[in-house]
């Protein structure tokens, strides 16, 4: 299966936005945006990247010197605030999604499952030591960093089409069940009349 080619990054809850420079250097994103609540690690992370920028001058190819272009922006932008609110930050039109929630309480990680599910088919979530818990992903890949115990999971936001045929299937299956009892007992019926 070929890759696509991405096109934007979120991080939510990002803290000082350091995946987001990370993944600035190993992509070529269009777009690279996070979110976080605190403001304080917004404003630490925006002179993080700056400190960043300049020394990377020369040192990465994205940076090299053209003849229209002497100097180049990163497309990177955080936003202060609640990742949970879709006006401050709408995540879920990214086509990869970032989230640390190791340590979210299980009615938080529900939510961000939930509103992971309004992302586009196709489109990726990448998780820090837990699954989404909803059906319209599938686990792709779970990845362990060396050195490190915690897993990343790469999960895949599935075609409308899937979710519907599962969702067939789990309905269909629990009838299952009950409507071969009922040919079990109609057919044990027929022999005694017989």
């Amino acid at each position: 299966m070929q890759t696509p080619y991405l096109e934007t990054f979120a991080d939510i809850g990002c803290g000082l936005g350091k995946p987001l420079l990370l993944a600035y250097c190993l992509h070529g994103f269009g777009s690279l945006a996070g979110v976080e609540i605190l403001e304080g690690l917004v404003m630490a992370g925006r002179e993080l990247e700056e400190m960043f920028m300049k020394q990377a001058k020369g040192r990465l190819e994205r940076f090299e010197e053209t003849e229209n272009e002497t100097t180049k922006e990163t497309p990177i932008t955080t936003t202060i605030g609640s990742f949970l609110d879709l006006n401050v930050f709408n995540w879920t039109s990214s086509e990869i999604v970032l989230c640390n929630g190791t340590l979210f309480p299980e009615e938080l990680w529900a939510e961000v499952s939930r509103m992971a599910s309004e992302m586009r088919p196709g489109s990726f979530f990448l998780s820090v030591n837990r699954e989404l818990e909803v059906i319209e992903f599938m686990n792709v890949e779970m990845v362990l960093v060396e050195g490190e115990t915690t897993p990343i999971f790469i999960m895949q936001r599935k075609s409308h089409e899937q979710v519907e045929i599962e969702l067939e299937g789990t309905t269909s299956g629990d009838d299952g069940g009950e409507n071969e009892n009922e040919n079990e007992n109609e057919n044990e019926t027929e022999e005694e009349d017989v």
